[in-house]
């Protein structure tokens, strides 16, 4: 009975002592709740008074907004904590006395919105940039462990864990731009005219966005991705297309820093690391190029010989053409027709002319002339061995004239197991 009496003592004196710490961990809730608000609503009067640009308005636009997004949950509970002067009343005064500031500087107010929706974006682009750059590194990792092994299965989902790795390694290259991009309209202006001040706001943000880090990361990934052991010939094609791309988009920026940092020899010397880094990505990936589209030919059977040019690519294959043309009289009918489809249709039209010729001519390896004469070589080709119409039309007519003579003597057959009906 006594032990059942404690029992139950210590039950009662643990669900007070729990009740008690609940209602002291509201009370500190609360009270944080207030407290927080109430700095933040003073941070927001301070950066108000002292606002003298274009862009300090936005970042207290972008602030209110962040406030009200962070303590809107709590809007009734403070508008009695802070009575008369609650979450309400107080932001309604915040927005006044910004744009009271912004008449008084003169700045628009479409133009304070736009600049913190991009600030706005610059953030969400950023948070997206560091998710796919974490789930890269594992997917990276996955692709590098799962080479090693050779069994059916295991090729099959490498494969597939290759093409999702590559889009996603695309798609952190165009947040980044993206981010990049949004943090240079919010100074729709060209770089030599930017005040200290703008350049000062311009290149914190920078900083803040990690943007050279970014970049430098993304070239990594890339190089990696590159130097993988499982890369089909169409996924070079496709890595050659996106390095050329970043290629460009980073000329465009790098101009732009490059005037933005031309004090500052930090940055000047990560500008130039990055410059650095992607020559030698575009390096690797021309030796890659060229080696996986000598492979769409070799591997297959066909003797084109070895070229390392937009040049040699037409000549060789051009060649090679002209070989098969003369030789056609050296092989049996059939084998060389044969050839010729299982050229026609696994490597030109399957792949090289999708996926290799555009890129070739974007490149400027190859032009549309020269791709266009290729293409009349293979037509050339077609037509010496493939079989002659005649022969076709005689093969049809023997076929069609078997399926007559079949359908008559089944149809004879029919008649003669009719029984005949008797005389009347």
């Amino acid at each position: 009975m006594k032990t059942h009496l404690a029992d139950a003592v210590r039950y009662a004196f643990f669900t007070v002592l729990v009740v008690f710490s609940a209602a002291a961990s509201q009370e500190r809730s609360d009270f944080q709740i207030v407290q927080g608000f109430q700095r933040e609503y003073r941070a927001i009067q301070k950066a108000t008074e002292a606002a003298a640009t274009v862009e300090d308005c936005a970042s207290i636009f972008q602030r209110i907004s962040e406030v009200e997004a962070e303590y809107g949950p709590h809007k009734q509970f403070l508008n009695k904590a802070l009575y008369p002067d609650g979450f309400d009343k107080r932001l309604a005064d915040a927005r006044l006395q910004l744009r009271l500031t912004q008449d008084k500087l003169g700045v628009i107010e479409a133009q304070v919105k736009r600049i913190a929706e991009l600030r706005m974006q610059v953030d969400l682009l950023g948070e997206q940039v560091e998710k796919l750059s974490g789930e890269n590194v594992n997917l990276l990792k996955q692709v590098q462990r799962m080479s090693a092994s050779r069994s059916k299965e295991t090729i099959d989902s490498l494969q597939n864990l290759v093409a999702r790795l590559r889009t996603q390694i695309q798609q952190r290259d165009q947040l980044i731009f993206a981010l990049v991009d949004s943090l240079f309209l919010q100074y729709d202006k060209d770089m030599g005219s930017m005040t200290d001040v703008e350049r000062k706001s311009l290149t914190g943000r920078l900083e803040k966005g990690n943007v050279f880090t970014n970049v430098k990361r993304s070239i990594r990934d890339n190089i990696e991705f590159l130097e993988s052991t499982s890369l089909t010939g169409r996924d070079v094609a496709e890595i050659a297309k996106q390095q050329r791309r970043f290629e460009i988009q980073w000329e465009g920026f790098g101009k732009k820093l490059a005037v933005l940092y031309a004090t500052n020899k930090r940055a000047m010397k990560e500008v130039t690391q990055i410059d650095t880094m992607l020559a030698e990505w575009g390096r690797k990936t021309q030796t890659l190029f060229w080696r996986q589209l000598n492979l769409q030919f070799r591997d297959r059977g066909y003797a084109v010989n070895e070229f390392a040019s937009g040049k040699e690519f037409y000549e060789n294959l051009s060649e090679f053409i002209e070989d098969e043309i003369k030789n056609v009289h050296h092989e049996a009918d059939d084998t060389r027709y044969r050839r010729y489809v299982i050229f026609s249709d696994s490597i030109w039209n399957n792949d090289v002319r999708p996926n290799w010729l555009p890129l070739l001519v974007e490149r400027g390896e190859l032009s549309d002339s020269l791709s266009e004469e290729l293409e009349g070589r293979i037509n050339s080709w077609r037509k010496t061995v493939q079989p002659p119409s005649t022969i076709l039309y005689i093969l049809v007519g023997l076929v069609l004239g078997l399926i007559a003579w079949f359908a008559y003597k089944r149809m004879q057959k029919r008649r003669a197991a009719t029984p005949t009906a008797p005389a009347n």
